[in-house]
């Protein structure tokens, strides 16, 4: 079976950017990683219910209240709302709005999101945490040569929600707001955040950052609506410091990870068969968590797979969102 689109960077282009997102798909799906971040397919329309547009709506309000002068000044709702009055226009001139459950779902998520802000100011003056911490910078492009690889294109890349400064000592940090359903991947130990220890690694290899730093946070926020037999906590600042073997173990995990995406690259621009080289891995997962579940198994079995992608997916650039804040911070 043939994808009936071209590689969306084209083959063997001179730079390859690889952000977390791409190096976690990779590492959880080859098949998933194939059709949405190498041919760069997404759905034909967007879904505007479940966990991806609740979490970019809670992020991009928290963004914008905190690049106001004083976010005290603003409130943190009302941010919301015009954002959430946004997304139901969308929402209303898409085919999710003929269906009764979605529509339930749309209304339910809505509130549940302004649920979550509405308590975040008060939660921030009862733990301090914005008096432990100074501002440095925020919604900033990491990016750096990786150098050393058998493949000398990749260009690591991230976006910091925000850089602090710890009053207490003066370190510095990168720090990332996440919504999560609860806290216990967080709170009770685990390997550390890939996504942070990478933020790390492309913060230290950019020499244009002067102040090192040694570690990051992420300031989380629970989905749920806080009633009376809700247990908290509703939110939660995980600061965690990577010493310097764990950045170097994570680092040489990283080139492995790096040189094993290269390589099937290459493979698949060679023409190699994709079932060898981007294979599918089957999880319970895979209804929920993937967006070409229903196309994967007609990928082996017969079926007219390229048909369905052309039908059902358009050819998008994975990495549009980087290169519009570019555009945006240096227009």
């Amino acid at each position: 079976m043939e994808v009936p689109y071209e590689p969306v960077l084209g083959k063997m282009p001179d730079t390859v950017e690889i952000s977390n997102s791409e190096i976690q798909t990779f590492k959880q799906c080859r098949r998933r990683w194939m059709l949405g971040n190498y041919y760069g397919l997404a759905k034909n329309e967007s879904d505007h219910t479940g966990p991806l547009p609740l979490g970019t709506r809670v992020h991009n309000t928290l963004e914008i209240w905190y690049s106001s002068d004083d976010p005290k000044d603003e409130d943190i709702v009302d941010v919301y709302n015009r954002l959430q009055r946004k997304d139901a226009k969308l929402f209303q001139i898409s085919d999710q709005f003929n269906d009764e459950k979605a529509v339930k779902k749309f209304n339910d998520e809505s509130t549940l999101g302004r649920i979550m802000v509405e308590g975040y100011p008060e939660w921030l003056d009862e733990s301090g945490l914005e008096s432990k911490l100074r501002f440095v910078s925020a919604e900033e492009k990491l990016e750096a040569r990786i150098h050393g690889l058998h493949d000398d294109r990749v260009v690591g890349i991230g976006k910091v929600d925000q850089r602090v400064e710890r009053a207490e000592d003066g370190t510095r940090a990168v720090r990332d707001f996440k919504t999560a359903k609860d806290f216990n991947m967080y709170m009770n130990g685990g390997p550390p955040p890939e996504q942070l220890m990478l933020y790390c690694i492309l913060e230290m290899l950019d020499p244009s950052h002067d102040n090192e730093v040694d570690g990051a946070m992420y300031t989380l926020l629970r989905k749920v609506k806080r009633s009376g037999t809700a247990r908290p906590p509703f939110y939660y600042n995980l600061d965690v410091r990577f010493n310097k073997k764990t950045l170097a173990a994570f680092w040489t995990r990283l080139w492995g990870t790096y040189n094993d995406m290269m390589n099937v690259r290459n493979a698949l621009d060679a023409g190699t068969d994709h079932r060898l080289v981007a294979y599918p891995s089957p999880s319970r997962d895979c209804s929920w968590i993937c967006p070409f579940y229903s196309v994967c198994p007609m990928m082996d079995d017969g079926s007219s797979a390229d048909r369905y992608l052309e039908d059902h997916f358009k050819q998008v650039d994975p990495l549009e969102r980087y290169k519009m804040e570019e555009e945006e911070k240096h227009g």
